[in-house]
């Protein structure tokens, strides 16, 4: 059998990065559902088509996080199986060291984007720092 050798800095760092965007993108609809099942439950007023509806969110929500989990844990035994050298990358560890790096890559482009927003743009009362309420204002 041939062995496939996985180049870590083409085909490897993307399937790595395509799994840890799934990760993310996974626990933030679980996080949406949860508050939206919280969001159900108190408009609910006990409700029996209410109950079902949050029910069913809260469900899904826990569905999804242990399907992620199992995908998490099952992938690099797969990858073992068929013989690819280099499927520790493709372990649990490793893929939330990538889910850290693309968050942290999104949360400095974030910071960027506000500084640049907050530079260029101007006082709505030019000449002044910051506004300020007394009686020098009159109607």
């Amino acid at each position: 059998m041939q062995t496939f050798v996985a180049d870590t800095n083409s085909i490897a760092m993307m399937l790595q990065t395509v799994i840890a965007l799934v990760v993310i993108a996974v626990f933030v609809m679980a996080i949406v559902s949860f508050l939206m099942a919280i969001r159900d439950f108190v408009r609910s007023e006990w409700e029996e088509a209410e109950k079902k509806k949050w029910w069913n969110r809260i469900r899904f929500m826990m569905i999804g996080v242990i399907l992620t989990i199992v995908f998490l844990i099952i992938f690099p035994l797969f990858l073992r199986q068929l013989w690819v050298i280099n499927y520790e990358m493709f372990a649990a560890p490793n893929i939330f060291i990538r889910v850290g790096q693309i968050l942290n890559y999104i949360l400095t482009l974030w910071s960027q984007i506000q500084s640049f927003y907050w530079s260029n743009t101007t006082s709505l009362f030019p000449g002044r720092d910051s506004v300020t309420v007394g009686s020098e204002y009159t109607l």
